[in-house]
């Protein structure tokens, strides 16, 4: 349902010193992207529309779960970054344009667009990521973990929606293509949970 959209590329920096004939492994990076689209659940427009102009701004990650590389929980409870293992873009950046997308598709608003393409509008849609790992600390139980508060504000910065969403799916196997298939589960469950309270919500 979900394609996984894997970029692997090779650092060649060190060249200018050791030549990129070099078999060092810290050379080589695996980068991902998830791909979360509302097209491959259901072509059908939301009942809810709204005419007002939304606009996304990056998503907040909080601090230790940032940036780009995965983060583990290990058997010992410890989260570790995976240095060579990473998304493409920043997890916020990404969050916030494939929920900018999403919102735009299901159509309850008249307009949705990101903050970077200087619209002016009605309402703006932030998050705050406050974690995002996958948790290997049990090897038969594995899973990936996406908790996101999500908050609408109007013009003067009141928040006239906001909730939480804590999304968990099992990895099936120990490999990074299993937990990116994992967390493109969690935001596809985060998404399909925000698009029905914001068709239940009293938005002005």
């Amino acid at each position: 349902m979900m394609n996984l959209l894997k970029t692997t590329i090779v650092l060649c920096a060190a060249a200018l010193i050791t030549g990129c004939g070099s078999n060092k492994v810290d050379n080589v990076k695996d980068y991902y992207m998830l791909n979360v689209s509302r097209s491959s659940v259901t072509s059908e427009p939301a009942e809810k529309k709204v005419d007002v102009v939304l606009i996304a701004d990056k998503f907040a990650v909080a601090e230790g779960f940032g940036s780009t590389p995965f983060i583990y929980r290990n058997k010992k409870g410890l989260y570790e970054s995976d240095y060579y293992r990473r998304f493409f873009t920043d997890k916020g950046v990404m969050l916030s344009d494939i929920t900018s997308q999403w919102l735009s598709d299901s159509g309850i608003f008249r307009l949705v667009t990101e903050s970077k393409a200087g619209v002016m509008g009605d309402y703006r849609i932030k998050g705050l990521v406050t974690e995002m790992y996958a948790d290997m600390s049990d090897s038969k139980n594995s899973f990936a973990k996406l908790k996101i508060r999500v908050f609408i504000v109007d013009k003067s910065g009141k928040a006239v929606f906001a909730n939480t969403y804590d999304m968990t799916a099992p990895v099936a196997e120990a490999s990074a293509n299993a937990v990116v298939e994992a967390t493109n589960n969690c935001v596809l469950q985060y998404l399909t949970a925000l698009e029905a309270d914001l068709i239940k919500a009293p938005l002005p």
